[in-house]
């Protein structure tokens, strides 16, 4: 039977152990296991004993980069959690640059116990990366408390690197506490920061309560906007009655405007039931939106090598752009996929026919 090897023994600082000569102990190991919990032990008995002095001996270190941040990060997350405020008046008091990765853990805990205070206190930073990084802590600290609208208020003083952090969970607590505000909210974002979370939001949004998100989306007065909300949740719109989504895409503006929230439908629609929605869009009115799916319904079926299924969807089409546009993918598919010279020229030639 195998020996099963005891764990090295960790002895922590001693009473008498000098700061140096404890970190010069750690430093010179070399198995990483004994050296984790060496560390977890220091890091406990010094944050308990005299966190300041502990904090100072690590910063004049000239260690290994990686343990003296650990053991930075570990004293000082320990002392927040003890002392909030004693552990931001020694931020405030030193260097805070050269320890700024520190900065949003102390102001989290102090946020948590003391917002206000934590608030007053970034502005007692002097450099505005170290200010985004309190701020950040108290943003989080702020979603913790259930705060939304101070959590609003503190999003919007991020920085775009913070916004594009916390856009996400900010709009999941909004989503959940009130879909209306949530929906409101996404809109006001600017174009970057609305691309990253609106898909994602909008879909806890149509969770909580589909008509209403039904609703907010057709009163945006934005056509371009209008129609990409409706293509975020027109998918699982689609889950739940075709025939009714359908209607409610047709009320989002033009054809020209809604057919391609009409083309997601019916993509969406053939993954889980072809024989259907290819029926259902065979009967669809003829029109912009019918072509369009038409057109995608080309495309799928040449990527998965079904070519009589594609040139019969490519029949169906009406509108020569969109006759022109569904010819020259097949003409790609005849000339690079698998080429066949005559049907390439067929459809060759009708990607370039006129009106």
């Amino acid at each position: 039977v195998a020996e099963i090897a005891e764990a090295p023994t960790v002895h922590g600082p001693t009473p008498s152990e000098a700061y140096d000569e404890a970190l010069a102990r750690i430093g010179a190991m070399t198995d990483d296991e004994t050296r984790r919990r060496e560390m977890d032990s220091v890091t406990s008995a010094w944050a308990a004993a005299d966190p300041a002095q502990a904090l100072a001996a690590v910063v004049d270190w000239d260690g290994v980069a990686d343990v003296k941040d650990s053991l930075l990060y570990g004293i000082m997350g320990e002392w927040a959690e003890a002392d909030p405020r004693a552990a931001v008046d020694w931020l405030l008091a030193g260097d805070v640059a050269e320890l700024i990765d520190l900065v949003f853990p102390t102001y989290l805990q102090l946020a948590k116990t003391d917002l206000a205070s934590a608030e007053a206190l970034v502005h007692g930073l002097a450099g505005e990366s170290e200010r985004q990084q309190a701020r950040m802590g108290v943003f989080v600290a702020t979603l913790g408390h259930g705060d939304l609208d101070r959590a609003v208020i503190t999003f919007a003083e991020l920085d775009r690197e913070g916004q594009a952090m916390a856009v996400h969970d900010l709009g999941n607590h909004l989503a959940r506490a009130d879909p209306e505000r949530a929906f409101e909210w996404l809109l006001e974002l600017d174009e970057e920061l609305r691309r990253d979370t609106f898909e994602w939001t909008l879909e806890k949004v149509h969770q909580r309560d589909r008509a209403l998100t039904r609703r907010l989306i057709q009163s945006i007065a934005d056509p371009g906007l209008r129609i990409e909300a409706a293509r975020k949740v027109i998918g699982r719109e689609a889950l739940i009655d075709q025939a009714d989504a359908l209607r409610w895409a047709e009320t989002l503006g033009g054809e020209q405007q809604y057919a391609p929230v009409v083309g997601d439908l019916f993509s969406a629609w053939r993954r889980w039931d072809q024989d259907r929605a290819t029926a259902a869009l065979m009967r669809y009115p003829r029109g912009a939106a019918r072509d369009l799916a038409l057109g995608r319904f080309v495309g799928t079926h040449l990527a998965s090598f079904d070519t009589v299924a594609a040139e019969r969807f490519f029949d169906a089409i009406d509108s020569p752009d969109a006759r022109r546009s569904a010819a020259e993918r097949l003409h790609r598919y005849y000339t690079e996929t698998d080429p066949n010279e005559r049907k390439a020229a067929v459809f060759g030639a009708l990607a370039t026919e006129a009106d």
